[in-house]
């Protein structure tokens, strides 16, 4: 049987970030991007709604959503609103 190593992502995230500091600097650049994402999911995955469901739902194309929920895309602002206020929610800038 073959012995399968185990990692902790989230340490392994933390160590790596913190020895290569122009890898931080881009993550945190993104960060915001992927809450939004992550939040946009988790939502879907609550309220058990498929892409199309929740696309249809917001007024934008299945396709489109696929696009933004895997990062390929950099949403405008009015496409993020429309999004979060599907599920909603709201970003709040400090």
């Amino acid at each position: 049987m073959n012995n399968v190593k185990l990692y902790d992502f989230d340490e392994y995230k933390k160590q790596t970030l913190k020895d290569n500091e122009q890898l931080k600097e881009r993550y945190d650049e993104l960060d915001l991007k992927y809450q939004v994402i992550s939040a946009v999911i988790e939502y879907r995955q609550k309220h058990h709604l498929t892409q199309q469901e929740f696309a249809k739902k917001v007024g934008i194309s299945q396709q489109a959503l696929s696009r933004f929920e895997r990062g390929i895309i950099n949403p405008r602002v009015d496409f993020l609103n429309k999004i979060l206020r599907a599920a909603g929610k709201k970003v709040i800038i400090k």
